[in-house]
């Protein structure tokens, strides 16, 4: 059984709309909130990662991993960005 990832695409500059209509087969895509970056569960990250190396998403101008993810504003969001920095920073 293959594991689910969860990634960013980012989309060329103002080119969120394209890549949005260019979804793949593989994967699960959500708009995200934030101009150009949609939010994409893939189930075969590797054919995922090899169609975009293969320029399958014209409009894609990254990939970026989730690792976690957390809502703002929050009332202790400078300590929670701390514990973050200090994990990656352990690593």
């Amino acid at each position: 059984m293959l594991e689910t990832w969860n990634v960013l695409m980012v989309a060329e500059r103002y080119s969120e709309d394209e890549l949005f209509k260019e979804r793949i087969e593989v994967a699960e895509f959500e708009r995200s909130g934030f101009r150009d970056i949609l939010i994409v569960n893939v189930e075969d990250i590797v054919e995922f990662l090899e169609d975009a190396e293969d320029t399958k998403y014209r409009r894609l101008d990254r990939v970026v991993p989730i690792d976690d993810s957390f809502a703002l504003p929050t009332d202790n969001c400078t300590d929670l960005l701390n514990g973050h920095i200090r994990a990656w920073r352990d690593k």
